[in-house]
């Protein structure tokens, strides 16, 4: 059976889904004192705590198979530089949106002497003016960084989606016939 890169991704959080379902079987049973079969409930709960289990021990193996097999055609698309580079360039949006978000434009050198020469005689006791530093130039140059690195992580985005869909992976026999079982096929 062979499954693209995608679907082994959503495969996989099904399969993680199905073992938190199954972690919740209960290992105990609350029995009324008064009833004759208890014994035989402790042994049913008993029964669906160890299926539980088994079926949990074949949906990790089979998750695990499918991280290698994702791995290892991840390396081999390049899928790891992609990601790191949109890591990278994700840090390089954030921190240009935060300048263009909280920096101002300086003032001119002419509106800075006017804005002290006015606190100066002003009845005011503060003595210090708060200025921002960063020339409107240089917030626009950061504007311009900033639509740059979004186009290029759009287009990483959408070249991990190609390679995603695009690139199968054969999935061993025992993988295929649990993926079959549980109807992810």
């Amino acid at each position: 059976m062979k499954i693209n890169l995608r679907k082994a991704s959503i495969i996989q959080d099904i399969l993680h889904d199905e073992v938190r379902k199954l972690d919740d079987e209960p290992h105990t049973v609350l029995a009324n004192l008064f009833e004759t079969n208890i014994c035989e409930q402790v042994e049913q709960q008993c029964q669906a705590f160890v299926e539980a289990q088994s079926k949990v021990d074949s949906y990790l193996e089979a998750r695990r198979v499918l991280r290698t097999l994702v791995a290892q055609h991840n390396v081999k698309a390049g899928v790891h530089e992609l990601l790191t580079e949109d890591a990278m360039l994700a840090s390089k949006e954030r921190r240009h949106r935060n300048i263009i978000n909280h920096a101002n434009p300086r003032l001119s050198d002419e509106a800075i002497k006017r804005q002290t020469e006015s606190l100066l005689n002003s009845d005011e006791t503060c003595r210090s003016v708060r200025l921002d530093v960063v020339p409107a130039e240089t917030i626009k140059v950061f504007e311009k960084k900033a639509e740059e690195t979004k186009r290029r992580r759009r287009k990483i985005q959408d070249k991990l989606l190609m390679i995603n869909v695009s690139t199968e992976i054969e999935v061993p026999k025992k993988v295929a016939l649990l993926l079959q079982e549980l109807g992810l096929d």
